[in-house]
């Protein structure tokens, strides 16, 4: 919501962060990967290609060819499975884009403040899970045949060192979640399995839907396990997949981390470190992946929920209010936001709140990049201009991505983006103009917007009665520039505006001016995405896409 990744048992590990990194090797040890959304960072692996679990194995050279008339149910529904996997790496490898690697030593930097050495040596020296004299981890075998065995193994290890070590009273649990299915958010005919989960409770979590203990919703992280003999690329892919998901269903992340792991090995954005011979890094990076202190596990405390019975039943934001002083709002439950399904970029989250007078307002969080104008700046000079979102308060630099990177990181590299998190606190509006319910309350809103942007998700309708001009209200600045006068002669070294389709190498082609046939264009392409849904004056159907 940021990013940066790590591989194997040598851990690899992977970090997500909810800005990422923007345009845009394995011993004979047990290994782990970490994969860290908020850094970008990624482990060289082999290019063994990837097979579902259902399928591996050897095949006799004398069994008959499958054919389409004699394939088996099985070879179907793996090669379906394996086709749905693939799909989902796609999805998050287009969003998060190349994820860059960081030398193993940065893990040794991570959690520092988690656990005492003194702590960590006293439970080796006690444990019968490691053996000092040999320097390996007692259980878990440095080259085995099965994987399901290594999983279970891990599980155990890691179970007694959170149990142990942790501080987590009963919030945290380590859940071999093999057999659960964790549905995507944007796509509810897809889901993951990973290997292994962290469940957690807390202010920020609550229970899936349906009938599942753990999900996305509730995971503090989530881990692979695969044999050093069957890793690959696409299982460090993979990671990107869970921690994507981990930010459309906690929709406070910050940044996301979440493990790899072989025989030996752990790791993603990471080169491989191997766990026997880093028993104090694998510690502390367990510890820290499961720590009682949501801040820890990238959670934006700020936003906090009642809940009941697993659900969400109440909410509350903090941020500034006009005269710089803190307040917090209570978050209006029921009523839906509006969400950017991608991590890289913007992160947009909206929350609908109530002020202590019982106002509605909306509270927009977004991160920009260094080289933007703020948003607010744009929203200050719009202030009393009918068909504008009126800003009431602004928070600027909660956070920045920077921040979240590993040490070692290169932030001097030319596809890297340092972005900082703001919260703009606004009037609330109606629904966003693809909701509306008559053409007369469509074309209005279209009318009384000032359109410079034309994403007709920028444009929300009025409030029930608005008067001419405040019918239709354009709510997006982040891509605004100002202008003293006409802009036909006006070219900026970045382009103003939102692009709607097309490869980014074309588009840096060439700068246009820009003139009234843009905006005479933008409306246009503002009306066409929301006219199929309405059906002459009926209300609008809301469509799944």
């Amino acid at each position: 919501m940021p990013a940066s990744r790590t591989k194997r048992s040598t851990t690899l590990p992977q970090t997500v962060s909810r800005t990422l990194t923007e345009p845009r090797q394995a011993d004979d040890v047990t290994k782990s990967a970490t994969e860290d959304a908020t850094a970008g960072m990624r482990a060289p692996v082999a290019t063994t290609p990837l097979k579902p679990e259902s399928y591996r194995g050897s095949v006799s050279s004398d069994a008959p060819l499958e054919t389409p008339e004699n394939a088996s149910p099985a070879v179907d529904e793996a090669q379906d499975i394996g086709d749905k996997l693939a799909e989902q790496r796609r999805a998050a490898l287009n969003d998060l884009g190349e994820l860059p690697t960081v030398d193993n030593s940065a893990l040794d930097e991570l959690y520092k403040d988690i656990v005492s050495e003194r702590r960590i040596d006293a439970f080796l020296a006690k444990s019968t899970l490691y053996d000092l004299e040999r320097q390996i981890w007692v259980d878990i075998p440095s080259a085995t045949e099965n994987k399901s065995n290594l999983t279970s193994l891990l599980v155990a290890v890691i179970k007694t060192i959170v149990n142990e070590l942790g501080h987590s009273k009963s919030t945290r649990e380590i859940v071999d979640a093999r057999n659960t299915e964790f549905p995507h958010l944007d796509d509810c005919t897809q889901f993951s399995k990973p290997d292994i989960a962290i469940k957690a409770a807390g202010p920020s979590l609550s229970l899936p839907h349906g009938d599942h203990a753990v999900g996305f919703s509730n995971a503090a992280s989530v881990f692979d396990v695969k044999r050093d003999a069957d890793v690959c690329e696409d299982d460090a892919d993979q990671l990107a997949v869970y921690n994507r998901q981990l930010f459309f269903h906690q929709l406070n992340r910050v940044f996301s981390r979440s493990l790899l792991f072989t025989e030996t090995r752990w790791g993603v954005q990471t080169a491989w470190l191997n766990i026997h011979d880093h028993p104090r890094t694998f510690i502390r990076l367990i510890l820290g992946l499961s720590s009682p202190r949501d801040s820890a596990l990238g959670l934006d405390t700020s936003v906090q929920w009642t809940i009941k019975n697993g659900a969400k039943v109440a909410g509350t934001i903090a941020t500034l209010d006009a005269s710089g002083k803190n307040v917090k709002h209570q978050l209006m439950m029921g009523v839906p936001y509006f969400v950017k399904h991608s991590v890289r970029g913007s992160g947009t989250v909206c929350w609908i709140a109530k002020n202590k007078a019982g106002k509605r307002i909306m509270i927009k969080d977004a991160w920009r990049t260094d080289a933007q104008v703020p948003e607010y700046t744009f929203l200050e000079h719009a202030k009393g201009v009918a068909g504008v979102a009126q800003i009431l308060a602004t928070e600027d630099d909660l956070v920045q991505t920077k921040t979240h990177r590993v040490g070692g990181f290169d932030f001097a590299s030319p596809d890297f983006y340092n972005r900082t998190m703001c919260r703009v606190t606004m009037e609330c509006y109606g629904s966003p103009l693809h909701k509306f319910t008559s053409q007369r309350q469509a074309l209005a809103a279209l009318r009384d917007a000032i359109k410079e942007m034309f994403r007709w998700e920028n444009i929300l309708l009025g409030e029930d009665g608005a008067p001419v001009g405040r019918r239709g209200v354009l709510i997006d600045l982040e891509m605004a520039i100002l202008a003293s006068g006409p802009t036909a002669g006006l070219l900026t070294e970045n382009q103003a505006g939102t692009y709607l389709n097309g490869p980014s190498d074309e588009r840096s082609l060439f700068r246009v001016a820009h003139d009234y046939l843009d905006d005479l264009g933008v409306v246009f392409l503002g009306i066409m995405p929301p006219s199929p849904w309405l059906r002459g004056g009926k209300p609008a159907r809301s469509r799944c896409v």
